[in-house]
């Protein structure tokens, strides 16, 4: 097996070589940091990709061009981590400081003679195509458009969190785990409901108190 570093140069020669076959819009390519940079369009999609060759992974992430908005980011979470459960290969990412989303994985190798051209490129493209796969969903939540479904489901979700933040003592024979079914539960709903009302009510009050011109 040869050292690290001619791994990582062959690595990115293959990579390299795909790239260019494949006619990549935008490309560009870094040989000091061993990373590439292109464009994808699909059905008025649009993902900015980048390619990055470590010693033992390539690194595909895909860049959505839409960024989440601040009054969606708990929804997007929510998406997120019930997506992200259901993938062992690819992750789907939020930076909650600026609202920007992506899906990251890793392809692992040992030796680039491991990763012919035809498995290098059909890694990247299934990337890509799972990135497409979240793309409208994705692109309506981040700016807080959900079915009627998906909207009510949601709506329960957040407004239980609001018993935590309230801290008001846990009702320890009315608890729930995860998601399913509770939110077909009549008593359950009401109690959501009060802490609700009473969260309103508090934050209310305390601008009344501190504000009282406003």
């Amino acid at each position: 097996m040869r050292d690290k570093e001619s791994r990582r140069n062959g690595m990115f020669d293959i990579v390299d070589n795909v790239l260019c076959e494949h006619e990549v819009k935008n490309f560009t390519k870094d040989e000091e940091y061993k990373c590439f940079k292109f464009t994808v369009d699909e059905d008025n999609m649009h993902l900015d990709v980048d390619v990055r060759v470590w010693n033992d992974q390539i690194e595909v992430m895909c860049l959505f061009p839409f960024r989440a908005q601040s009054n969606a980011l708990a929804i997007v979470s929510l998406y997120l981590a019930m997506s992200n459960f259901s993938t062992v290969v690819y992750t789907l990412k939020l930076n909650q400081y600026d609202g920007r989303l992506l899906l990251e994985t890793g392809i692992p190798y040992c030796d680039e003679a491991d990763m012919d051209k035809d498995t290098v490129w059909g890694e990247i493209s299934a990337t890509i195509q799972f990135a497409f796969e979240h793309y409208m969903r994705l692109s309506n939540y981040a700016v807080g458009k959900l079915p009627t479904a998906e909207k009510e489901k949601y709506t329960w979700f957040l407004l239980s969190s609001l018993d935590a933040l309230n801290g008001d003592e846990i009702n320890y024979s009315n608890i729930y785990y995860g998601s399913e079914d509770f939110t077909e539960d009549y008593f359950w709903k009401m109690q959501t409901i009060q802490s609700f009302s009473k969260w309103v009510d508090d934050t209310k009050k305390w601008y009344d108190d501190n504000f009282p011109f406003c």
